[in-house]
């Protein structure tokens, strides 16, 4: 199912339109809207009332698209043109107009590719394998669906490889080959979870189921659909509802439970009428026609087979008339319908010749190249892996280098700072014993000075009392004298004593000036 964001639905609404969306008729307010509004505009308005009516009108979301695609074309605008394009197949293609689609989307497809309009060419890519595997042309659908996976897996997109492989497993579904589609449906689902992608997850579990029904392990099959349907109990879209009911029908019929397997078919089959389905209507029919011959109800065998061939004739749907032709053929056999089963043989025959005539050669062609393109990528890949070993080894050797460079460095650097930490111990016990003599050496010298200063100082107290003693002598002298004037005798011992003392007084003086 297409979806757009919500977030772009509401801008462009809100910028283009102002209304509900309807068909373009005379007088539509959104047409008289859409003619005051540049080319652009109305192509992108176009395309939000395709995109809004698409579930519930897809005939109407056409109409839309076919619109967008006139616009698109006349402005010339490549881009545009590419997308409404795929837009317009796509509804084609879920109209069961599967000729007009593919004639469409192969005319635009080398435009996308021209252009660089990666993510619009792998859709387009996928819309056309789908429309061949419809057809029944598998080794034109698995051409597309291998391409498309080989530019998401080269681009390491994982979600859209899960999805595209979903696909490819769903042709060999188509083509009976039930291993391989298995096989691809695994891989599908072991990327989802690698990447824990949840989207369509629901489909490919009914995928994985209605394979497993194939393979025989239908009460596996019925886990696998009732898990898918889980994912979104109470909120299930129709056309999931539509898909689920038809996948327990067939888990049902394989595990003989008949009567409950008709009911889900009827469901399905009311649903697909509804979504106006045309390939699950048919399939419903088959599968109704099929379970009514087992329970020997040949009538409503041959008017579910009949409707089932009335919708089917005129349309692609290829492989779903191979297979009412073969259900014809089992029935109006079995009910010895000779000329009937003779006719529907013939029809089978030369349907099934016509679709297979080459197919499986350029199946096998188309694997092998899949396959090829895969080995080159691995080889591919282990060469870089070597490369980038190689590369990680060279590194490592440069980097054991530069740590050995490092290691040395910081060895050199230890031994110096070894040595340097040495020379300052040395230096600082040389500073230390010079300090400790220089400390002794003063402790002596200050010693020296007070015994010194004692020595001067007990000089100077014995020269002050000298000083003192011939002071005292002068004054007594001084003293007789003046009471011996007269006696001249007496004056000149004085003066003698008095020469004496002043000599005396000399001599201290002399040792104070010494000292």
């Amino acid at each position: 199912m297409l979806r757009v964001p919500w977030v772009t639905l509401v801008y462009l609404l809100c910028s283009f339109l102002k209304a509900e969306a309807q068909r373009e008729r005379p007088g539509d307010p959104h047409v008289l809207h859409l003619k005051d509004s540049s080319e652009r505009q109305k192509t992108d308005a176009f395309v939000v009332l395709c995109y809004r009516s698409m579930d519930a009108h897809p005939q109407q979301a056409l109409c839309y698209a076919d619109s967008a695609l006139q616009i698109a074309s006349k402005r010339g605008d490549s881009s545009q043109i590419v997308f409404t394009g795929r837009l317009k197949g796509q509804l084609l293609l879920r109209l069961d107009e599967l000729e007009e689609s593919l004639i469409l989307l192969h005319r635009i497809l080398p435009i996308a590719k021209r252009r660089g309009l990666t993510k619009d060419y792998k859709r387009i890519l996928n819309a056309l394998a789908i429309g061949y595997s419809f057809e029944a042309n598998y080794d034109e659908a698995l051409k597309y669906h291998f391409e498309s996976l080989v530019m998401h897996e080269t681009e390491g997109d994982k979600a859209e490889a899960s999805n595209a492989l979903n696909h490819i497993g769903f042709v060999y579904f188509k083509m009976y080959n039930y291993e391989q589609a298995l096989e691809y449906y695994n891989k599908s689902l072991d990327i989802k979870k690698e990447v824990d992608d949840k989207n369509d997850l629901d489909l490919l579990f009914i995928n994985i189921g209605l394979c497993l029904d194939q393979l025989g392990d239908c009460k596996e099959g019925l886990k696998y659909i009732n898990d898918a349907l889980k994912m979104c109990e109470g909120n299930c879209s129709p056309f999931m509802d539509m898909e689920g009911k038809f996948g327990v029908g067939v888990s049902l019929q394989g595990l003989g439970r008949l009567r409950e397997s008709e009911d889900y078919f009827v469901k399905s089959y009311t649903l697909a009428k509804e979504l106006k389905d045309k390939r699950f209507q048919i399939e419903n029919l088959i599968f109704l026609a099929r379970v009514n011959g087992r329970l020997h109800r040949d009538q409503r065998t041959i008017g579910f087979l009949k409707e089932a061939e009335a919708q089917a004739s005129g349309t692609s749907y290829n492989q779903m008339l191979i297979e009412i032709y073969r259900e014809f053929f089992f029935t109006y056999n079995q009910s010895r319908d000779f000329d009937k089963a003779a006719a529907y043989e013939i029809k089978y025959i030369q349907l099934n010749d016509s679709i297979q005539k080459g197919q499986w050669s350029n199946i096998s062609k188309i694997q092998t190249e899949y396959e090829e393109w895969k080995n080159l990528k691995t080889i591919t890949s282990q060469g870089q892996i070597l490369l980038l070993k190689e590369n990680v080894i060279n590194d490592q050797r440069v980097l054991n280098f530069l740590i050995g460079i490092v290691a040395i460095l910081f060895l050199v650097l230890a031994i110096i700072l070894y040595t340097i930490n040495r020379h300052r111990r040395r230096i600082n016990i040389l500073l230390d014993q010079k300090v400790k003599d220089r400390t002794q050496s003063l402790a002596e010298s200050l010693d020296h000075v007070r015994r010194s200063h004692a020595e001067q100082n007990e000089f100077l107290r014995k020269a002050s009392r000298d000083i003192e003693n011939q002071l005292a002598t002068l004054k007594g002298l001084l003293n007789v004298m003046l009471t011996e004037v007269n006696d001249p005798t007496s004056m000149n011992k004085s003066i003698e004593h008095l020469k004496q003392t002043a000599n005396n007084l000399f001599d201290i003086g002399t040792r104070l000036k010494e000292k």
